[in-house]
């Protein structure tokens, strides 16, 4: 007896713009509840020392928390998000070169902001676990640079299958799943900016 072939397999649609999605919206909630347990935590140890008559505050003495390079990292991923939104730009009108050179600069700025990072660790001279606002800021921080390494590799991934020719005109959810991911990078660390270095 003769039987038709198997029909072929439906082709999924989006469904790296959707799964950058699900796991844009996870590192939200992460975020979330890494700052509101930061904010918490502080409220505590502030509560605490205003209890037993002490001095009401959350660095630990002689800590000063650098600014300057928190503001410029603050910059830096404003440029990232836009150097993101020019490689779904340029990958809609077929433009592959600065495409890939959209997502290189990209790459070049995460990593500018990693050292501005280690910088910042560098200056403060603290333990991780020598105060409450050490472990506190090491691991808000430390999960922010985890998020970067990841666009990171995000990066890497999508130049090379952008120069490969796997993204075209009519097939943009790579670079905008890419775009998404470092637009979520902007925000989050709007917010750790805000949380953990202007409010202390």
């Amino acid at each position: 007896m003769l039987a038709l072939p198997a029909a072929p397999a439906p082709e999924r649609k989006h469904s790296l713009l959707v799964g950058t999605s699900f796991g844009v919206a996870a590192g939200a909630a992460g975020f979330a509840g890494l700052l509101g347990t930061y904010l918490v935590a502080r409220q505590h140890v502030l509560d605490g020392l205003q209890e037993a008559g002490k001095t009401v505050q959350f660095l630990p003495n002689g800590v000063s928390v650098p600014e300057i390079p928190a503001n410029i990292m603050l910059f830096i991923f404003l440029g990232t998000s836009i150097l993101a939104q020019w490689s779904v730009y340029a990958i809609r009108r077929g433009a592959r070169r600065h495409t890939a050179l959209a997502i290189i600069l990209v790459f070049l700025f995460g990593i500018a902001a990693i050292n501005l990072q280690v910088a910042v660790y560098r200056a403060l001279d603290v333990g991780l676990t020598s105060s409450p606002f050490a472990t506190l800021f090491f691991t808000v921080t430390g999960a922010f640079m985890v998020a970067v390494i990841i666009g990171l590799v995000f990066a890497v991934v999508t130049a090379f299958r952008s120069l490969g020719g796997r993204f075209a005109a009519t097939d943009t959810d790579g670079v905008a799943a890419f775009a998404l991911y470092w637009h979520f990078l902007l925000v989050a660390y709007a917010a750790v900016w805000f949380v953990v270095y202007v409010n202390k």
